[in-house]
């Protein structure tokens, strides 16, 4: 079986993914498990105990960044919009691996 550079990078990558930080929750939609990882795991994931220090913008550009490189949607609301599934429901439309959560109330 022949695989693809790209295909196997993805792979790899995806593995790396999984092994640096657990996702908190998992929700099904049509037979995919899309993982939900909080806002703060991803920050402490990549400035470990520098991230409180860091502005408002430089954090969102962070996640937006991680977003992008790791194929994953950045889903933020208010507490009284915020929904678990429905940001699920939007990574899974988009093609999203995952979903980062972050509750802004």
């Amino acid at each position: 079986m022949k695989i693809k550079l790209s295909e196997l990078k993805q792979i790899i990558k995806e593995e790396l993914l999984k092994e640096s930080f657990k996702a908190y929750n998992h929700i099904v939609i049509r037979g995919k498990a899309i993982p939900l990882y909080a806002n703060g795991d991803i920050l402490d994931y990549l400035f470990p105990n520098e991230w409180y220090n860091m502005s408002g913008d430089e954090r969102d550009e962070a996640i937006t960044n991680f977003a992008i490189d790791n194929n994953l949607l950045d889903y933020e609301r208010p507490r009284h919009e915020f929904d678990e599934s429905e940001a699920a429901q939007l990574a899974y439309d988009a093609g999203a691996d995952g979903v980062i959560v972050n509750d802004l109330s």
